[in-house]
């Protein structure tokens, strides 16, 4: 099968006659009114003249048929022009092929952009997309005749003006049509993918073209295109520069109905370059973030948007009526549960009477236990202005030089984090412990994942208190047995492709949740399982950065 890869289709443009629905219909429509014109004016037998123009079209006429019938029946040849003008303009009785009804349903539903090009005078066009009630399915309609006579198809004018209309390149177009004498050979210049449809009995299923004439595929039923176009989802990951993204987007690229887009401020954020396309976006700070976004998502059709970064949590959640607009479904836990685990203090003050939980302070006066302690931001992550504090002038250093900091006490011995799922309820559907056995600047690169029912067990406890949304993790420090809570994240984790290889892949079963799924059980985990984590870099040109990058 001589067709490019669907995965980066985003559009599908048709040509009209013969294709979406069966020309023959329109032209014994048009025989019709024809023969009922001359029957009543003439006081003929309008049966016998419409018998007459039907076996004549089917002997193969084509060009002369209302001269031959006005010779047949002696009558003036100034009725020639009234007839071409009746044929022309009246409204036909056509139906779309089922199949054709059927294509353009399923293409719509799955989101992707339809066109459709005709040649023909702009009225009897017009008369028979109104006639099949059509005009919804289509994002763009061009009729070649409005652009001048001349550019009809093989013109590659009206294809280079859909196209444009549609914000897709050649390459992620398909152009089906019916004509090989004319249809493909414009399409085929710009790159288009082109397909003939060349059904039994069709009037041109019998020609022998010339290589360039010829369609990338011929098929012989449009119900063949269903499964070719069971279009990728379209995914959006923002930004495309952190660990989390490349996570995300490394487990997600192997499923082959999504298609992952990403979008950050730098070109060389490498989510990009596993990406199958970026935009560049302005900073989050700035206003033109969001039209810069929306841009984004109306010109991908995007599916969902995930979030891959804790700043970014806080403003989509802000900003959730944003996204309700766009009727584009984002992956987050409600804004409560943003807000309440983004502030450390507020989480302590809910769960430490639940369970067992590093002590905390954010008033250094009130603080009763001993050195060493630890202070972090109360929003913080990661390891970003995290210290270790040893005496009472190092706590009032790093006091006064944190914003909004948490005193906490300080805890050695093994580290968890443990990466979680639950469903849109906020039942926990599995938790993944994993011992952190190196760490670089707050992130795991080196891990095992091990059974544990303590932290089963306080997994199931915080479900309970927060209502959670798909993924979350936390972490743990564990000393002669005593586990304590020491973080809350409501979001994927920087360590979870562990977690997701020796068990459930937490990625693709939340993705698929948020997209409409019901997920009720999960894959056995792999315990025992060890990973070791190392850097791997990307090298490019200026041609491989402009060949993943689009304009907004």
């Amino acid at each position: 099968m001589l067709m490019k890869e669907t995965r980066n289709i985003k559009a599908v443009v048709f040509d009209l006659d013969d294709t979406l629905y069966p020309e023959y219909e329109f032209v014994m429509s048009g025989f019709l009114v024809v023969a009922k014109y001359l029957s009543k004016k003439y006081k003929l037998n309008g049966l016998r003249i419409f018998d007459i123009l039907k076996s004549d079209f089917k002997k193969g006429v084509r060009e002369r048929n209302f001269n031959l019938l006005l010779e047949k029946f002696h009558l003036p040849e100034k009725e020639l022009k009234k007839l071409i003008s009746i044929y022309r303009s009246h409204k036909p009785k056509i139906e779309l092929f089922l199949e054709a009804e059927k294509l353009l349903k399923h293409l719509q539903n799955k989101k992707i952009k339809i066109a459709l090009i005709s040649d023909g005078f702009v009225g009897t066009q017009r008369n028979k997309i109104e006639a099949l009630k059509i005009e919804k399915y289509f994002q763009v309609i061009t009729l070649s005749d409005e652009l001048g006579i001349n550019y009809r198809k093989p013109n590659t004018k009206p294809f280079n003006l859909t196209l444009k209309k549609l914000s897709v390149k050649p390459s992620e177009a398909v152009y089906i049509a019916d004509n090989p004498q004319k249809d493909f050979i414009g399409a085929k210049k710009l790159g288009l993918t082109t397909i003939q449809i060349k059904r039994v009995g069709g009037i041109y299923s019998q020609i022998e073209v010339t290589k360039e004439n010829k369609a990338d595929l011929v098929i012989n039923s449009l119900s063949q295109l269903k499964t070719m176009f069971n279009k990728t989802i379209n995914i959006l990951i923002v930004p495309a520069g952190s660990r989390i993204a490349t996570g995300i987007i490394k487990f997600l690229a192997r499923e082959k109905e999504y298609q992952i887009i990403s979008a950050d401020i730098d070109k060389l954020a490498p989510g990009f370059y596993l990406s199958d396309r970026g935009y560049i976006v302005s900073k989050f700070s700035q206003k033109k973030f969001w039209s810069d976004l929306k841009r984004i998502i109306k010109k991908e059709r995007v599916d969902l948007v995930i979030p891959a970064l804790d700043p970014l949590l806080i403003k989509f959640a802000e900003n959730k009526k944003f996204f309700d607009n766009l009727k584009v479904k984002i992956l987050i836990s409600p804004s409560k549960t943003i807000f309440l685990t983004r502030d450390k203090w507020k989480t302590y003050n809910l769960l430490k009477n639940e369970i067992p939980i590093a002590k905390s302070f954010i008033d250094k006066n009130k603080v009763n236990i001993p050195y060493p302690l630890f202070i972090k931001p109360r929003d913080g992550s990661g390891s970003l202005n995290a210290f270790k504090i040893n005496s009472q002038e190092e706590l009032d250093f790093h006091y006064k030089n944190i914003q909004k900091p948490i005193i906490q006490e300080y805890l050695e011995g093994k580290e968890y984090t443990v990466d979680c799922l639950t469903n849109t309820e906020g039942n926990l559907l599995c938790c993944v412990p994993r011992e952190r056995i190196g760490t670089q600047a707050g992130v795991s690169t080196k891990g095992r994942i091990v059974r544990n029912k303590k932290i089963e067990k306080i997994a199931e406890k915080i479900a309970q208190k927060i209502k959670f949304m798909g993924p979350f993790f936390f972490q743990l420090k564990e000393k002669k047995g005593v586990l304590k809570l020491v973080e809350i994240n409501p979001r994927f984790g920087g360590g979870m492709p562990l977690s997701a290889t020796g068990g459930p892949n937490i990625y693709l079963l939340a993705t698929q949740m948020f997209l409409g799924a019901k997920i009720e059980k999960t894959p056995k985990i792999e315990y025992g399982l060890y990973f070791t984590r190392y850097d791997q870099e990307i090298y490019l040109t200026e041609k491989d950065i402009k060949s993943k990058i689009y304009k907004i």
